[in-house]
């Protein structure tokens, strides 16, 4: 179970990467999603000094693509990172204040493995991904592209990503995203990106991504897991995730698409009629949306999950999450051990009893068989009397005979 902020803690005094994921260690987090909510990216040509160099060994520079000019045809193409720079080449630089360039990014990466902030990157807000328009689904791919690289560069776990409103075929929009996805999908298997791609929930209902929408989208596609946005599905279904029997329903349906991994995000939310509309802090809002209640479900299935503080408190409620959860959790563990002793006590109580019992039995048995015993000698005992009592008188008459003979020798002799 993971906590952390979307995005660097609101008390983080520096404003970087590297300060936010350090920030988010100290609060005692262990998760931080960072957020590339606008994408603001420049080309140029390559310089002379930079030719025959990887494009992540440029220093100052964050270069997100290289294109190359076609060897037949007008026009570049896209090439990989991993390969040197050439004369002619064009790339595509992020401008960004949250790192230098690529060896920043590899710090950031190490220092978060070493203190155990797992990393995940949202991409652009602003997505376009089922519009009529190529130029505009175009222009969305090029950002989750640009997302992907820094997820590579920062050894990210999750690249989160809205879908954007649904296109003019609202029945077919899963097979539409799919068609797509897919290729950027295979890409990121290509240039061995070992992000999962994530669709979010969506909290309205012109948007693209109901939990159905989202997991079927997942099931399809490679490497994609759907995002769970508590918050948009409480709103987009009318306030539905107001028990643990709730999160049980929505957990079963999104398990086709995942196992035991997920990845959501949770905060507060106002909504009306279907469609969210804003995040709160956890304590406000909708006074039915309890974290408490998604806490309580999770405990009692373990599942391995990542959650990601969207509220405008940011790293604050992302704290108070953990603390809920660890404190329902010593409940639990204290109500377990509770029932334990009680258990214990009784089978203590039980054995006692059976053992008593039985003491009983064995007096019981014991008694019974003295008393038989004592019926058998005392009938023997008669019969061996009588015998000695004949033996008495035998011997008396035995012994008057001899008396009597005595007497008349003396009366002879005497005479």
């Amino acid at each position: 179970m993971r906590f952390g902020p979307g995005g660097i803690p609101l008390s983080c005094k520096g404003r970087t990467l590297k300060d936010g994921v350090y920030d988010t260690f100290q609060l005692g987090l262990n998760a931080m999603e960072f957020q590339m909510v606008r994408m603001n990216i420049v080309e140029r040509d390559v310089k002379e000094k930079e030719i025959g160099v990887l494009p992540k060994e440029v220093e100052g520079e964050i270069i997100v693509e290289v294109y190359r000019k076609r060897k037949k045809g007008k026009g570049y193409e896209r090439v990989s990172l991993e390969e040197p720079l050439r004369r002619g080449d064009m790339v595509a630089t992020l401008v960004s204040n949250v790192a230098r360039d690529h060896h920043e990014l590899a710090d950031i990466a190490r220092l978060a493995e070493e203190l155990d902030v797992q990393l995940s990157v949202h991409a652009p807000y602003y997505m376009e991904l089922l519009s009529p328009s190529k130029e505009a689904r175009e222009r969305s791919l090029f950002y989750l592209r640009c997302t992907a690289e820094i997820a590579k560069a920062l050894h990210a776990k999750v690249i989160t990503t809205h879908i954007g409103f649904y296109g003019p075929n609202r029945e077919n929009a899963v097979n539409d995203l799919v068609e797509t996805l897919r290729p950027f999908v295979e890409w990121m298997i290509e240039e061995r990106i070992g992000a999962k791609l994530g669709l979010e929930t969506s909290g309205k209902q012109e948007i693209f991504g109901t939990v159905e929408e989202v997991a079927e989208a997942a099931r399809q596609l490679k490497n994609t897991i759907p995002v769970l946005n508590f918050p948009h599905i409480h709103a987009r279904e009318g306030g539905t995730l107001i028990s643990v029997e709730a999160y049980g329903d929505l957990f079963s349906r999104i398990r086709r698409a995942q196992q035991n991994n997920f990845y959501g995000h949770f905060s507060g939310v106002e909504h009306s009629g279907g469609n969210e509309k804003r995040y709160t802090p956890i304590k406000k809002g909708d006074q039915n949306f309890k974290f408490e209640r998604l806490a309580e479900f999770l405990l009692e299935h373990p599942y391995n999950i990542t959650l990601i503080s969207s509220s405008p408190l940011l790293e604050h409620d992302a704290v108070y999450m953990r603390v809920i959860y660890e404190r329902l959790g010593a409940r639990k563990v204290a109500r377990i051990i509770r029932e334990e002793i009680k258990k214990a006590e009784e089978e203590k109580k039980k054995e006692k009893e059976q053992k008593k019992e039985k003491e009983k039995e064995r007096a019981e048995k014991k008694k019974k068989d003295t008393k038989k015993k004592e019926n058998k000698s005392g009938g023997s005992g008669k019969g061996s009397i009588g015998g000695k009592e004949k033996k008495e008188k035998k011997s008396e008459k035995r012994s008057e005979k001899k008396g009597g003979g005595k007497k008349k020798n003396k009366k002879k002799k005497g005479g």
